[in-house]
């Protein structure tokens, strides 16, 4: 009976830690869930509402991260577990570069909208004749021929038509551009 109560004992004392043991690994697989849940969240948002809260996007991140990795200690490094894991981390990855490429492309519109080109700039050159065509101030025009010239003409025409209006008095040049006589006109 002194055995048969010890080995009772035993076998109950066991199954306490394999019950611990088993809500060890339950808790763990959670945090992995969590995380691949949380991952998933942030790719649904609207990346203005991503980028507006983006630090504390990033902050959550890592706790959430942090807790996967011990997770998969926790787990035995379980190869499921693992595979899961690293593909939410490169779909976290692929929206990091998205966020951060939006957060960029708002800083340089700010800072566009708050350093306008001048109006003599290679902004104007471009929008006259074509990107790349005028560099700086070079106004040479070396690089227009009997090929293109009546198309660079009539872009500039059309450029100036259309925004004739938003120019101040001293970038008014109203008056200085007449249409090509019907001759040259193909």
């Amino acid at each position: 009976m002194k055995n048969f109560k010890l080995v009772l004992g035993a076998a109950a004392i066991a199954a306490s830690f394999a019950s611990c043991k088993n809500e060890e690994k339950d808790t763990a697989e959670k945090n992995v869930d969590h995380y691949v849940v949380f991952v998933d969240s942030i790719n649904s948002l609207d990346a203005a509402e991503r980028s507006a809260n983006w630090a504390a996007i990033e902050a959550a991140y890592q706790a959430r991260a942090a807790e996967a990795e011990a997770a998969l200690a926790t787990l035995e490094n379980d190869a499921k577990a693992q595979e899961r894991i690293n593909e939410t981390k490169s779909k976290y990855d692929g929206v990091k570069t998205a966020a951060e490429a939006d957060a960029k492309l708002k800083m340089e519109k700010e800072a566009a909208a708050a350093n306008p080109a001048p109006a003599t700039g290679g902004s104007m050159a471009d929008m006259y004749f074509g990107a790349g065509n005028v560099v700086g101030n070079d106004m040479k025009f070396a690089w227009v021929n009997k090929d293109n010239i009546l198309s660079v003409y009539e872009k500039f025409v059309q450029t100036f038509d259309a925004n004739h209006e938003s120019y101040s008095s001293s970038q008014n040049i109203s008056g200085h551009c007449q249409p090509l006589p019907s001759v040259l006109a193909p």
